[in-house]
């Protein structure tokens, strides 16, 4: 998985460089936007030497919001999205790096309707406090979705998405906790 994973980062990081140069020249443009998880269903494994591995899942219909901002080139998006989650005695904190490549730059060709593919890598931290656990991490997503663009500046999201992220040696002990998992989310933005 972690090859794949790899490979689709660097495809859609380098996609950018080779379309933009078939695409017309525009102004660099920033833009601003909020989403909304609508379904998520994850699963957590835990893995200890000399132990049973063991799994837990969990499905929500709801999830946090984040914000995002960044920089907009001929219709690429690259982003940054921090995000923070607590429930309960649980934190998690996380920095998140975002592309979004659009596989149609031409807006008015499906009227205002553009097919996306997006790569996501970020920085996580997971905090735990009955077993005082406080452990970082990175993690990575990869996703596509539709995009409707309003007009030049406003624009909806809604796209179906796959995150991971691995802890090793928790609290310095031989114990594992890898989280993975899909989610569909929805968003608004602006760009300016």
């Amino acid at each position: 998985m972690k090859k794949i994973t790899t490979v689709a980062l660097l495809g859609v990081f380098a996609l950018p460089t080779v379309t933009l140069a078939a695409a017309d020249k525009s102004p660099v443009r920033f833009f601003v936007e909020y989403g909304i998880g609508l379904y998520s269903d994850s699963e957590t494994k835990f893995k200890e030497s000399g132990f049973p591995d063991e799994k837990s899942r969990a499905s929500a219909f709801n999830d946090s919001g984040a914000v995002s901002v960044g920089v907009d080139i001929n219709g690429v998006q690259l982003s940054i999205m921090p995000r923070y989650a607590k429930i309960d005695d649980v934190s998690v904190t996380a920095i998140w790096l975002n592309a979004v490549v659009p596989l149609i730059y031409d807006v008015q060709a499906l009227n205002g309707i553009i097919p996306y593919v997006t790569a996501s890598a970020g920085w996580i931290r997971f905090s735990e406090d009955y077993l005082d656990i406080d452990e970082s991490t990175f993690g990575y997503a990869i996703g596509a979705g539709i995009r409707y663009w309003f007009n030049d500046n406003v624009f909806i999201t809604g796209g179906v998405g796959y995150e991971t992220m691995k802890f090793k040696n928790i609290n310095g002990s031989p114990l594992s906790m890898e989280v993975s998992g899909f989610g569909l989310r929805t968003s608004l933005g602006y760009r300016f």
